[in-house]
């Protein structure tokens, strides 16, 4: 091939491949555009509800919220339930209790003003009405109102004292326990404007710690001889402060 020919020849392919080539960015920066257009449309387009709001972060215990299931109610303590009561803290509490602590939370205004279970209602299947239901007791909390705290009895401030908290196993993911003790907490708050609650724990009940350590109770104290039937015999004394109702819905 002449020298002249190959180079025109050569001069001819620079040019398809720089035209190629520049079509080619073209067409790659003609999508990016039509991309970011979509895109803008769609965060235009979008509720304001789904978009991030800054600066609005959710409580720091939000995510761990739930709510009572429908099917459960909060009640006072009557005749009619001591028997299951009785069955559960039998079932659940690691120490007996007496008939005296049964009747004193029926006839202690202040203790049956501050004690609640929680019913569990089911459709039943032997009842002639189809809307009929069966209450199923599933937890109870039993507290009593301190003139101070249980660490400092010089402090006159009075405190909502947790005697028992118990839930049945098989309901325990409902969160009805926070529930109970949120109600509670609302009552002593009005009826007599308490500013904490304790409680005892035993010290091998790592899992009622760290459930209560969840709610912002914190280990103020250790008694060594508190549970003599148990062993270990140590309790822990957990206190929650300047408390809230909704600040114990804890799941």
């Amino acid at each position: 091939m002449p020298q002249s020919t190959l180079a025109n020849w050569l001069a001819r392919k620079q040019s398809q491949v720089a035209q190629s080539t520049t079509e080619s960015e073209s067409l790659a920066q003609t999508q990016n555009e039509q991309l970011e257009s979509t895109r803008r449309s769609e965060r235009e387009e979008a509720p304001k509800s789904s978009r991030p709001l800054l600066g609005l972060a959710k409580p720091i215990h939000a995510q761990f919220r739930s709510r009572l299931p429908a099917n459960v109610t909060i009640e006072l303590c009557q005749e009619r339930y001591l028997p299951g009561y009785r069955k559960m803290n039998a079932l659940l509490l690691q120490i007996p209790y007496r008939e005296e602590f049964y009747k004193e939370t029926m006839e202690d205004e202040v203790i049956a003003s501050v004690t609640r279970l929680a019913l569990w209602h089911e459709r039943s299947s032997t009842a002639a009405s189809p809307t009929a239901t069966e209450a199923k007791l599933v937890a109870a909390i039993r507290c009593r109102v301190l003139a101070s705290p249980p660490e400092d009895p010089y402090e006159k401030a009075p405190v909502l004292y947790i005697s028992t908290l118990t839930t049945l196993g098989p309901f325990r993911e409902h969160a009805i326990a926070s529930h109970l003790l949120a109600e509670v907490t609302r009552l002593a708050i009005e009826l007599y404007n308490v500013k904490a609650v304790s409680g005892h724990v035993w010290e091998a009940n790592e899992d009622g710690l760290e459930w209560y350590k969840r709610r912002g109770f914190r280990v103020v104290a250790h008694e060594p001889e508190y549970y003599r039937r148990l062993a270990p015999k140590t309790a822990a004394l957990v206190i929650r402060r300047d408390v809230g109702p909704t600040d114990l819905l804890t799941a």
